[in-house]
């Protein structure tokens, strides 16, 4: 996992096991060996989260990577993909 985690910009974790800490994913040194700039998304903040560094509810950043450990992201993503699709929608009926 390390080689992986260490190569990509951008990282999205979401282990969650119901009534359990989640498991941790992402190391503290997977983070540092990772470039400034990138991104890790922790969906399972909420129970401990799957990176070592998650803080629940907050951004940080850490040797230049944003660790995102916001709580119940899922939730925000049906409101903006309906504004989507709906611009989409009314983008083509004008054409």
């Amino acid at each position: 996992m390390k080689q992986v985690v260490t190569q990509s910009d951008v990282v999205i974790t979401t282990a969650v096991i119901p009534g359990k800490a989640s498991p941790v994913l992402i190391t503290k040194e997977m983070v540092e060996g990772m470039a400034p700039g990138s991104v890790i998304v922790d969906l399972a903040s909420e129970r401990g989260g799957n990176c070592e560094l998650t803080k629940m509810g907050e951004v940080i950043v850490v040797h230049g990577v944003t660790i995102i450990g916001w709580i119940n992201l899922a939730s925000s993503v049906p409101y903006h993909a309906s504004m989507m699709y709906a611009k989409n929608i009314s983008a083509f009926l004008r054409t």
